[in-house]
């Protein structure tokens, strides 16, 4: 009967998956993973970070890196209400949450806005919003959009206001599933040697 219950508990434990996160991009805009240095805060930039993941800003009210405001290093992101800051995590089947920061660089109203696409960037779906009224400064903020989705995606973030918010520290995450076979292999040999020792 004892050996029942261990062979159950261990088919169980074979079967389980457990997830293990990992980050698939990362950056705090500095110049060491490729941004320019520098108030640039209205100059477009299609970056490739040192971790391979793509960031692309566009211009608007603002859209670029700017020195004067910073959470980690000497720069941060800058973004108004007609630019979209875009990283590209092709490549990770996945991904699971979004760590952002965030500081108003001018007096502002409205929301973040942060989606995601899986199509390449031809569609964004699963819109979640984070409040940013109120003054200029106001400390930073740390934020976290939930996705829960598999393939290469896409992450956008634009301002649904007026004003400008700096972004900094963002972290993009998934769940990497260990593959089936080597969880079972293991629990083949936890078998084995309980059945090893039975004799």
């Amino acid at each position: 009967m004892k050996l029942k219950y261990t062979l159950a508990a261990l088919a169980a434990t074979t079967l389980a998956s457990n997830a293990v996160i990992t980050v698939v991009a990362t950056t705090s805009f500095e110049t060491s993973d490729n941004f320019a240095s520098g108030n640039n805060q209205s100059t477009a930039y299609n970056i490739t970070a040192t971790d391979s993941s793509v960031w692309t800003s566009t211009v608007g009210t603002f859209g670029g890196t700017w020195a004067g405001q910073a959470l980690t290093g000497a720069q941060s992101s800058v973004h108004g209400n007609t630019s979209t800051l875009t990283v590209n995590a092709a490549g990770s089947d996945g991904v699971t949450t979004v760590d952002f920061s965030w500081e108003r660089f001018t007096a502002s109203t409205g929301n973040i806005v942060v989606e995601s696409s899986t199509d390449g960037g031809a569609t964004f779906a699963n819109t979640q919003n984070f409040a940013i009224a109120g003054a200029a400064g106001g400390g930073w903020a740390a934020e976290t959009a939930t996705f829960n989705q598999t393939g290469d995606v896409i992450v956008r973030f634009t301002i649904a206001g007026t004003g400008g918010v700096s972004f900094d520290d963002i972290t993009v995450s998934a769940d990497v599933v260990p593959e089936p076979s080597s969880t079972a292999l293991l629990g083949l040999g936890g078998l084995a040697l309980i059945l090893r020792r039975r004799k």
